[in-house]
């Protein structure tokens, strides 16, 4: 189960990227955690680049670049909206830490937030909603801690859910 928290912030966007949601990914990482979690979608996005080529799968944008400062600073959010060419009110954030939520909120964006092992008892307040894993259709469930509005949520965050509560 420690794994499995560990792991589910970097399942979530894996399966994000992986459906054909029209929804585009972009991952902003800078903990020791992350250079292991950008080896994997690194790895999965040249896998889809592959399928890409071949006619088999949606084309996906992706940018690149690095920031000086870490989070709680946002310049990584906002070298994203730069790069991505999006608004801050077309992206939705999903952070596991009390300093990734201030660094999107100082970059204007929404945010949901997961706790895990580490950051259970971080002030996650800033988020828009808080949950304790963004769940498995067929596993464990998350809980829902908080929300600024009512949020419908089922144990899994569901991205047209996310749409629909930040409408």
């Amino acid at each position: 189960q420690k794994m499995m928290m560990i792991m589910m912030p970097l399942m979530f966007p894996l399966m994000l990227y992986k459906a054909p949601s029209g929804v585009n990914l972009y991952i902003m990482s800078s903990t020791f955690a992350g250079v292991f979690e950008q080896y994997v979608i690194r790895k999965h996005i040249r896998e889809k680049e592959e399928a890409e080529s071949k006619g088999l799968v949606a084309v996906t944008k992706k940018t690149g670049g690095k920031v000086k400062k870490k989070k709680p600073n946002p310049d990584i959010y906002l070298l994203a909206l730069e790069k991505s060419g999006l608004s801050p009110d077309e992206c939705i954030v999903v952070e596991d830490s009390r300093n990734g939520i201030l660094a999107a909120k100082a970059a204007g964006l929404r945010a949901l937030a997961t706790t895990n092992i580490y950051t259970e008892n971080e002030d996650l307040s800033d988020a828009s909603i808080i949950v304790t894993s963004l769940g498995e259709p067929d596993g464990e469930k998350g809980v829902l801690k908080d929300s600024d509005k009512p949020f419908d949520f089922d144990g899994v965050v569901r991205v047209d859910k996310l749409i629909e509560y930040f409408s």
